[in-house]
């Protein structure tokens, strides 16, 4: 993705960027960022990102945890040759 980038200051730049894409032609403003604001967005969207991750990866465990205690029960039904009744509607 090509970014028209401008430098505006020590640390901020501005940037074009498209506010309407349904209009010919594109609608854009420019914006400027901090390189600070940035910095900390980049932080906390990793962050998030990462608590995202951690939280699947609980749920992910637990849904693991519960088939190994299934399949270990069904391992036990096997060896006292359990089967499944039928129902009959």
């Amino acid at each position: 993705m090509e970014i028209n980038v401008t430098k505006v200051g020590v640390s901020s730049i501005e940037i074009e960027e498209v506010v309407a894409e349904v209009v010919t032609p594109a609608t854009t403003k420019a914006v400027v960022y901090e390189r600070g604001f940035i910095e900390n967005q980049v932080k906390s969207i990793t962050a998030q990102r990462d608590a995202m991750i951690a939280e699947k990866t609980a749920l992910i465990a637990v849904k693991e945890a519960e088939l190994a205690k299934c399949n270990g029960i069904l391992a036990e039904m096997d060896k006292l040759e359990i089967k499944a009744m039928e129902v009959k509607p």
